[in-house]
């Protein structure tokens, strides 16, 4: 089912559009972070402990460790997520800060618990909320959904530096929004997605994306952050 809104499958399988969520002035504070610890990298090597990272455009786990990335959650206006998220509303520590600028750096037709899947401490339960950080979003690369009646993870296959990926053609209907400075993007681990490049747009883009978790799925010895409270805590046994 799709509407203006957004698409709701079932649950895992869905995309929300939260209008508004943060404020602007907090994500151009980031945004400029976020130029400057990709401006300090030059064509340097990313030092980080995922091999995707570079390819993906993803800044290193240094960087990524700051605490300064959670910010704008204390002063967003969590109605509309706390309203659509129900227990997962713990996100996980750290965030992904990407910065897309080439052709490479486009992640092909996957779903987000394939990757959780291969992961030696992936989580059970997991959705992202997605955050653009372009004064305009919709004048650049975002993110396409595929729509259909996905409730179980599909069979993905070795596309190289993304060795899970999903074919191209099984998607005759998708879906894309139009997104303002301030909006995010809400969407489950089964709902197949993509870098989407409309025509017209510019590739390059800074976003941030945060993976929410279950307080009851939480794995001990890593760090959350809470939702509800607006603070770190570390997992505990």
């Amino acid at each position: 089912m799709a509407d203006e809104e957004g698409i709701y499958e079932s649950e895992g399988n869905f995309v929300f559009p939260l209008r508004g969520l943060f404020p602007p002035a907090a994500l151009r504070e980031a945004r400029q972070r976020a130029s400057a610890v990709f401006s300090s990298l030059g064509d340097g090597e990313v030092e980080t402990l995922n091999p995707r990272a570079k390819i993906q455009g993803v800044a290193p786990d240094a960087e990524r460790l700051r605490e300064e990335w959670f910010d704008p959650w204390r002063v967003a206006d969590l109605t509309p997520l706390l309203a659509r998220c129900g227990p997962l509303d713990q996100l996980t520590y750290p965030p992904q800060l990407r910065f897309i600028r080439e052709s490479k750096h486009r992640v092909p037709w996957h779903q987000d618990l394939a990757y959780q899947g291969s992961m030696q401490r992936g989580h059970e339960h997991v959705a992202t909320v997605f955050v653009p950080l372009e004064e305009e979003p919709a004048d650049h690369a975002t993110i396409e959904f595929g729509v259909g009646a996905f409730d179980r993870p599909l069979e993905h296959h070795d596309a190289g530096v993304f060795h899970n990926a999903l074919d191209d053609d099984r998607f005759p209907e998708r879906r894309s929004f139009d997104l303002a400075l301030g909006d995010a993007l809400f969407f489950g681990a089964l709902i197949p997605h993509r870098t989407y490049l409309p025509a017209g747009c510019q590739l390059e883009r800074y976003s941030l994306e945060y993976r929410l978790t279950r307080r009851d799925g939480v794995i001990p010895g890593k760090d959350y952050f809470d939702l509800r409270s607006l603070a770190f805590y570390q997992a505990t046994p």
